[in-house]
């Protein structure tokens, strides 16, 4: 790596206010406070603490929640890399995200990752969320990213060069409701995107569906699916008119059917679990999918068996185990991969690790610098039609300032 790259992110931090808005982004259950179903659901609060008079019986937290919400948060700073083939960026790099809205109504979010300099790249998305019109729940938006390429630890789905894509996201959920601690539930939530990816094939359309039976969340991190189903299917020349005839033909079809995936706390312990099945238009050897993770302190352990549609038009099956540590300044992580596609049987080993440490600056400063080394198919932005992994090492250093605006505060 080249010491003259590490040297020029001394060089300027700009500063700027951030944006307005709410950090997190929009989820189709945001909503939940203002639907009926949460009406009738303080109705059943007050019964169950009285029933004789249907009236709470000492004060109960409250599912409804009104009024208007603003607030985000911002990253400035300069950004530098070096790879172990002689490709260098040096850029600065904004990142910020924030949302406005009533939390009883329609609710507006942004968030943008952007990068200028040697080499200009970003991720750009907006989103809108709503209760429509009694007990349902409605999510509409986009996500542009822009020539990106994978980090070394990722799966095989993009081939090795740069890529851009330009995602359509909507969902609908029928019956929606506010937990008293601020998380939702639902029954029936719908999803779906529409993701065209500019690589190798500027017209192919990766279409993804996803519904399940329920659908719980919780401000700690707790989470329940029952019977969540995922189903991907790519359009090689693009969707066009789906009313046209014939239909758009499709090249790839991939659906993965789980029992149930969930997140509890345990004892200072998170756990991380699902399991189903897989379904696809060509054969997959052990047709099955789940993950097993593990967290505790500032430990984590991941097992993970997945399938992805790949840019290439293949199916790619992985299991992968991951590690990963974070205390204070210091952070590391591990991982190690055995790949195969649908066209190419042959296993492949992939594997890496890295790490990190942040330094505490003056005026709220932070300096980051992180090295990763991996043997991984995203090695060199070779263009070779078939990834091959390969040895690859990434300096990285970050010099940043962090703003936060939350006027209303939930």
């Amino acid at each position: 790596m080249r010491a003259s790259i590490f040297a020029s992110l001394a060089a300027g931090l700009v500063v700027v206010l951030a944006v307005p808005a709410q950090a997190d982004d929009c989820d189709l259950l945001d909503p939940a406070p203002g639907t009926g179903a949460t009406q009738i659901a303080m109705g059943l609060d007050q019964c169950v603490a009285d029933p004789v008079t249907c009236k709470p019986a000492v004060a109960q937290p409250t599912r409804e929640r009104h009024g208007f919400l603003a607030g985000g948060q911002a990253t400035l700073g300069t950004l530098g890399q070096a790879l172990s083939d002689g490709e260098t960026l040096s850029a600065g790099q904004l990142v910020a995200n924030g949302r406005v809205g009533w939390r009883s109504g329609l609710q507006a979010c942004g968030s943008t990752d952007v990068i200028a300099g040697t080499q200009t790249r970003g991720d750009t998305a907006f989103h809108i969320v709503f209760p429509w019109p009694f007990f349902e729940t409605a999510e509409l938006g986009f996500e542009q990213q822009w020539q990106l390429r994978p980090r070394l630890d990722a799966s095989r789905i993009y081939l090795r060069g740069l890529y851009s894509s330009t995602a359509f996201q909507g969902g609908m959920a029928p019956v929606v409701w506010a937990h008293q601690d601020g998380g939702a539930g639902a029954v029936l939530p719908f999803r779906f995107s529409d993701l065209q990816r500019d690589q190798v094939r500027s017209w192919a359309t990766l279409e993804t569906i996803q519904f399940s039976a329920y659908e719980s969340t919780h401000p700690d991190g707790r989470r329940l699916e029952v019977l969540p189903i995922t189903i991907q299917t790519m359009y090689p020349l693009g969707l066009g008119n789906i009313n046209q005839d014939p239909p758009p033909l499709s090249s790839s079809e991939l659906a993965r059917v789980d029992a149930v995936a969930l997140t509890r706390h345990v004892n200072g312990v998170t756990i991380e679990a699902d399991g189903g099945a897989l379904f696809a238009s060509r054969p997959i050897a052990l047709p099955v999918a789940g993950t097993l993770g593990v967290a505790w302190g500032p430990w984590s352990v991941r097992a993970q068996r997945s399938a992805f549609l790949a840019m290439d038009d293949s199916i790619t099956i992985e299991n992968r185990v991951t590690a990963g540590y974070h205390e204070g300044m210091w952070r590391a992580g591990a991982f190690t991969a055995l790949t195969h596609t649908s066209t190419d049987s042959h296993p492949q080993v992939t594997g890496g690790g890295s790490a990190g440490v942040d330094v505490a600056l003056p005026e709220q400063v932070k300096l980051a610098l992180d090295v990763e080394v991996a043997r991984s198919y995203y090695a060199r932005l070779d263009n070779d039609p078939e990834p091959r992994p390969e040895l690859a090492e990434v300096g990285t250093v970050k010099l940043e300032r962090h703003f936060t605006v939350n006027p209303t505060a939930r």
